[in-house]
């Protein structure tokens, strides 16, 4: 319910970036999740607001924050009750997604860590990978554009664009890690052929999109 809460208040907060054209979004419809098997769910990261996009369309999916709004007053009582998981210890933070996962319950991540450069993507962290391989569960890559950029790294949240962005949101078909896991026994290896493998796919899919920015 509390997931569900915040997904609805993010997309009421979206229809008001349209209504002001701020952002005017063109999401594809992300498929339905099966009941019972969790998703490890990827995107890249060009805006400030990519998770309130992203939330407002997944509301059954959790994701992690960082102990700041973890414990910030205001904030620890809405992410404690719908189930999110805190960024502490790396290890603990893994096992932790890990369990989610293998309960069924998918996670968003962004393996670059934070917002991407304004003008490129930043390197893939391989901790969504690491995840992805001791679960067992597929990773399904999200690719999101937005067009003049806007709130990127760097921008102060005041510093709009001069007409309205357009944040097109694209879903890719889902990654079976099965095949990386059984050619590296060590899980080590497949995690990293994984993050080398999607950050490839990414920089494909967005080579057209930072060569206009």
């Amino acid at each position: 319910m509390a997931r569900a809460l915040i997904a609805k208040s993010f997309w009421l907060f979206t229809r008001l970036l349209a209504a002001l054209r701020l952002i005017r979004p063109q999401l594809a419809s992300i498929p339905d999740f099966q009941a019972g098997i969790g998703s490890v769910v990827i995107a890249n990261h060009p805006t400030l607001i990519d998770v309130v996009y992203l939330l407002s369309r997944l509301p059954d999916c959790i994701c992690i924050v960082n102990l700041g709004v973890w414990n910030n007053p205001c904030m620890r009582v809405p992410v404690r009750t719908a189930g999110f998981v805190p960024n502490r210890d790396t290890e603990q933070l893994i096992e932790d997604c890990v369990s989610r996962l293998m309960a069924g319950q998918s996670i968003l991540l962004f393996p670059e860590g934070t917002r991407s450069h304004p003008d490129k993507l930043r390197a893939f962290q391989r901790g969504f990978a690491t995840i992805a391989i001791r679960s067992g569960a597929p990773v399904l890559p999200l690719v999101i554009t937005c067009t003049p950029p806007t709130l990127s790294k760097g921008r102060a949240w005041y510093q709009m664009a001069s007409r309205c962005c357009d944040l097109i949101l694209y879903v890719r078909d889902p990654i079976d890690i099965s095949p990386f896991a059984s050619r590296n026994r060590n899980a080590s290896l497949a995690a990293r052929e994984l993050t080398q493998h999607l950050e490839c796919l990414y920089q494909e899919e967005l080579k057209g999109y930072y060569a206009e920015c």
